[in-house]
């Protein structure tokens, strides 16, 4: 079928050999996957133009929100505190069971306050250097 189609195209691509035809495709592709390359590239630099009015200038900044004012988190459950300090979660229960790291419930999910984690790792003992 490809032949076929080839051929009322372009009726010197029969009289090719196949070798040679599918060498031409595969440039052809190849200049595609460069221009698409290419658009990508060229967007990705340039910002998109709006079509929209440019907000008014204030002389003054915007109003802080309670949501863009407190960006770090309040609390984190046990997998993420696993994945930020890089312990186990089993290591961290046995902390909260023996004390050192306060825990709170909320309803059945166990969350760490971000003040209490960095309270426990400012307590933990420093790493002593081989003499």
């Amino acid at each position: 079928m490809w032949a076929v189609s080839m051929s009322k195209r372009n009726g010197s691509r029969r009289d090719q050999p196949r070798d040679e035809v599918i060498q031409e495709l595969f440039e052809q592709v190849r200049k595609i996957v460069d221009l698409a390359k290419h658009l990508f590239l060229h967007f990705n630099q340039q910002p998109v133009a709006r079509h929209q009015k440019d907000p008014p200038e204030r002389d003054e900044p915007a109003p802080a929100t309670a949501a863009s004012a407190h960006t770090e988190r309040l609390a984190y459950t046990l997998k993420e505190v696993s994945d930020l300090v890089g312990l186990s979660r089993s290591a961290l229960y046995e902390a909260i069971g023996d004390g050192h790291l306060r825990a709170v419930k909320c309803g059945r999910r166990t969350l760490v306050l971000s003040q209490d984690l960095q309270d426990w790792l400012g307590k933990l003992p420093t790493a002593q250097q081989k003499v």
